[in-house]
């Protein structure tokens, strides 16, 4: 019991603290009110036995008392008045409330003696000097002094109530912040590491395939890239403990919500692909991708960067687990709801147990380096777009991760499909010759009848409209963004043919530039990824 008194009382914690400022202030206020109820006390004995001086000194003392009996009752503060006999311990006369008629020895006359009897309760003594054998006695109360001291206690110490949990509220919220902001940065560090392994990797691949590059230059890049690689560990390093230290107030914060937006998910995971290609030269020609003609021009609303991230690692945890020579593919449809994404590997499997914890932070199996992490921020981001990842494994035969995210309607600048009814010219601009190639089969299979013109610049595509103004009028219009020429970009085609929609589409791979949209809306133009240039309707 003690243990816990002094625990309670300890001014290191904040219980102690607030225990402390109640006591001292409940003490201080005590003394504040007691002082003004024996100054009170004192006036209203100190003015009665001044007005009846002259009757006190005639022996007149009992018809005086009972005259003023009235008054002095009246007051609030007085409750009860005895003339008492000293020496026999007896009240002589009495009025008000009944109390104990002891008289302390020690009472001198002619001078007023305030004594405590309890809380807010005094007696005021006064020896008669005329008369020594006897003493006048006051009780002095007050109910309203005691409700007013009793409510003031009880503001005061909700006002501290109020103030030390705005303070602990305050405090926590600092200390939440500090938390939360360590264990983000931890978050970045280790995702900052393990990712750079992918571009690291890439790096690697592109530097073997450069030829004629100094050996000077070759080693410099060489040893470029381990030093990366070795800050890329340091920072997994520091970010462990970081996680460590924090893992316990992790669970008290909900993830950050990612900034989401439609995107186009087929051409992300192709793109994804091709970088694992040149990132593992030497299973290029082992990762596969099949895309399904429903599933090419459907969006999802997600994190285009987390998405990227999370692609990235589970290829590079499949690719890792099988053996040069065997397959890794990959293939996206719909199933009109759902956008699935699967990565099947034929390595050498995951148990039961530990497919259970893929995703747990920290878990790794089969990975020298590995955190786990990468599976860990995969699932947390599908969750975040209302999907999922799962995994089904198999030992000896392989593994397959299948990513479910739901599709949305298309963005009102996207424009899937191509319709050439009532135009009898097109217009082509693109600065790559392939592109050309592949918009004239595309027109051929399905019109003949249409005269289309190619242009690898803005300059002279501008200069032709120039030139055929009736003709421009009614054309459709088909051009890249970026041209590689200092005569402009597609927006400069656009901006120089005047023409609106249906008349013209931005045919481009800059789709996902957010301003190039917000510029194209403006002139009510529609844009089409490359991507979907061999399979969009026509």
């Amino acid at each position: 019991m003690f243990v816990t008194a002094a625990n309670f009382f300890d001014p290191r914690r904040a219980t102690g603290l607030f225990a402390i400022a109640v006591v001292i202030l409940t003490s201080g206020l005590y003394v504040v009110f007691d002082y003004y109820l024996d100054s009170v006390g004192r006036e209203i004995a100190g003015s009665w036995l001044q007005s009846e001086a002259v009757a006190i000194q005639e022996g007149n003392l009992l018809s005086s008392i009972s005259k003023n009996q009235r008054v002095l009752l009246s007051s609030q503060f007085i409750k009860g008045i005895k003339l008492v006999d000293s020496t026999r311990q007896t009240a002589v006369i009495e009025f008000g409330q009944d109390y104990d008629e002891t008289i302390p020895s020690n009472l001198k006359a002619g001078k007023f003696e305030s004594l405590v009897y309890g809380f807010l309760y005094r007696r005021v003594y006064y020896r008669l000097p005329v008369q020594p054998d006897l003493v006048l006695s006051f009780q002095i109360q007050s109910d309203f002094l005691v409700r007013a001291f009793v409510a003031t206690v009880a503001a005061f110490i909700l006002l501290l109530t109020f103030l030390f949990v705005s303070i602990r509220k305050i405090e926590s919220k600092r200390i939440a912040a500090e938390n939360k902001n360590r264990i983000l940065l931890g978050e970045v560090a280790a995702r900052v590491a393990h990712d750079i392994r992918s571009p690291l990797s890439t790096l690697n691949a592109v530097l073997e395939t450069i030829e004629g590059l100094p050996p000077s230059s070759r080693k410099l890049l060489t040893t470029a890239i381990l030093r990366i690689r070795e800050i890329g560990l340091g920072i997994a390093d520091h970010s462990k403990l970081a996680m460590s230290e924090s893992s316990s107030l992790r669970e008290n914060y909900g993830d950050e919500p990612m900034t989401a937006e439609p995107t186009l998910v087929a051409d992300l995971l192709e793109e994804v692909v091709n970088e694992k290609r040149i990132q593992y030269p030497r299973r290029s020609d082992d990762i596969s991708l099949t895309t399904s003609s429903e599933a090419r021009a459907k969006f999802a609303i997600i994190n285009p960067e987390e998405l990227r991230r999370s692609l990235s690692n589970i290829l590079d945890n499949s690719i890792e687990a099988s053996a040069e020579g065997t397959s890794v593919k990959v293939s996206i449809y719909s199933n009109g709801e759902f956008l699935r994404i699967t990565i099947a590997d034929f390595g050498i499997g995951i148990r039961k147990e530990h497919l259970m914890r893929l995703g747990e932070k920290g878990f790794t199996k089969n990975k020298p380096n590995g955190t786990g992490i990468g599976v860990h921020f995969a699932r947390r981001a599908l969750m975040s777009w209302n999907g999922k990842l799962e995994y089904e494994s198999t030992i000896g035969v392989g593994t397959t991760a299948t990513l479910q995210i739901p599709i949305v309607p298309s963005p009102a600048w996207f424009r899937e499909d191509l319709r050439f009814t009532g135009y009898s010219t097109i217009v082509i601009v693109d600065d790559d010759p392939t592109i050309h190639s592949v918009w004239k089969d595309r027109i051929a299979q399905t019109n003949s009848d249409i005269s289309v013109e190619h242009f690898f610049n803005a300059e002279s595509a501008t200069s032709w409209a120039v030139q055929n103004r009736d003709s421009a009028n009614g054309c459709l219009l088909l051009t890249d963004f970026n041209l590689n020429s200092q005569t402009g970009t597609g927006l400069t085609v656009l901006e120089r043919f005047g023409l609106k929609h249906p008349s013209a589409v931005m045919v481009t791979n800059a789709f996902n530039d957010n301003d190039l949209r917000r510029r194209c809306e403006k002139m009510n133009v529609k844009l089409m990824p490359k991507s979907l240039m061999n399979t969009a309707t026509f």
